[in-house]
């Protein structure tokens, strides 16, 4: 099985906050539990953080009782290919519904996106469930 996409999760660095066309999750820094996968395209990761949506979705992670820390989702294609702000949002939103995290509010019950026959490998960091999640 050859995914069409790897995403290497790991902690965000100081470099990591300034990328663009990249997932971001926030997890339990105390244990393996996803509490929101977001994406970053048009502005970096630091600029999604500290945007005034994300202010609540802190806010209800901290209500959870929940450590915060953010993990880095480098998408890795095919030599040749380029990321796409569709294509990552195909991914954002496949993450979302298979783990279904506790703030994300969109793509959990039904998925307005669908890229079918879409395989993504998560590995490094990833806490989810599983390694491959595959768009059907």
């Amino acid at each position: 099985m050859t995914p069409d996409v790897v995403v290497e999760w790991r902690h965000a660095d100081d470099e990591d906050y300034r990328e663009r066309r990249c997932l971001y999750a926030l997890v339990n820094a105390r244990r393996r539990q996803i509490g929101y996968i977001g994406k970053a395209y048009k502005s970096n990761l630091a600029a999604r953080l500290r945007c005034k949506s994300k202010a609540a979705v802190l806010r209800h992670l901290r209500n959870e009782g929940m450590e915060i820390a953010v993990l880095f989702g480098e998408i890795v294609l095919p030599p040749g290919q380029r990321v796409s702000e569709e294509q990552v949002s195909d991914i954002e939103s496949l993450l979302i519904a298979a783990e279904t995290p506790i703030a994300n509010i969109q793509c959990c019950s039904s998925r307005g996106i669908s890229r079918p026959g879409l395989l993504v490998a998560c590995y490094g960091r990833w806490p989810g469930r599983g390694r491959f999640y595959a768009d059907c």
